[in-house]
């Protein structure tokens, strides 16, 4: 059930529950449902009808009556969620019968957003002892900030050496790979800020994804710009290069970015 779907306002929080009760209690079986079932949600929506009945009337209108009926809510609320997501996936349930008491039905036409084909434009705004800062733009659209519709973030490696690293040693399959559920890991001296906290994953290597050159790790995932990476003593005057891929929410990859390289200053 979606968060915000429900009326928000009491007096069309009641009516919706009063609907909702009702359409049940006069056929509980086309619901999946038996009386007993019916009787405890008519009565908790009743509760809270009698307790927002004084709570509004001017006589009799405290903070203590005003409690109770947001008490009395609390409970009814609690209890129809729970029934309507249960009516809601059930197949035995019609839509027309679903839509009778309020409850909004599946919806089996909805596609999975796929991560967008384009790569993203990875520059290094500035260097300064310890410390990249990175931007990042789309290909397609590189004047524009905005991430490619399907990106939910960027997914950031960096490869650290002697040289720089011009290109990828192994050949990346031309279709989006999957990228499995974060953790988190140290970076061995590599550490990174920017507006949103990233989330990070071990290795360089993902399944069907490809493979990064040399000893890649990954930085972290980004939602927004800049990207500052912080690097320990031990790789001062070291060639840092750095290679990006849109994420998509569902963990669909697109291909990787073309290297960027630049020395850490120490």
């Amino acid at each position: 059930m979606g968060r915000d779907y429900l009326p928000h306002a009491d007096a069309d929080m009641l009516s919706w529950m009063q609907a909702f009760a009702n359409g049940i209690a006069a056929r509980p079986s086309a619901y999946g449902l038996d009386n007993g079932d019916a009787e405890l949600i008519q009565g908790v929506v009743g509760a809270f009808a009698q307790a927002y009945a004084v709570a509004t009337r001017p006589g009799t209108r405290t903070m203590v009556t005003v409690n109770q009926k947001d008490t009395a809510r609390n409970a009814a609320e609690q209890l129809c969620r729970r029934y309507y997501s249960r009516i809601k996936v059930h197949d035995g349930v019609s839509d027309a019968e679903k839509i009778a008491i309020g409850v909004r039905p599946l919806n089996t036409s909805r596609s999975r957003i796929k991560c967008p084909p384009s790569s993203p434009l990875l520059d290094i705004l500035s260097a300064t002892p310890g410390m990249h800062t990175l931007v990042y733009h789309d290909t397609n659209t590189p004047e524009s900030k905005a991430k490619p519709f399907g990106a939910t973030h960027l997914q950031l490696f960096v490869v650290i050496g002697d040289e720089p690293v011009m290109r990828r040693r192994a050949r990346l399959p031309g279709k989006t790979g999957r990228v499995p559920a974060p953790g988190r890991r140290e970076m061995g001296g590599v550490s990174t800020t920017s507006g949103r906290s990233q989330r990070e994953l071990p290795g360089a290597e993902l399944p069907g994804a490809g493979t990064l050159p040399g000893a890649g790790v990954l930085v972290g995932h980004f939602s927004t710009n800049p990207i500052v990476v912080k690097f320990g003593s031990r790789h001062d005057r070291k060639k840092a290069t750095y290679f990006g891929r849109w994420v998509s929410r569902c963990g669909g990859v697109g291909p990787w970015s073309l290297p960027v390289s630049m020395s850490i200053a120490a």
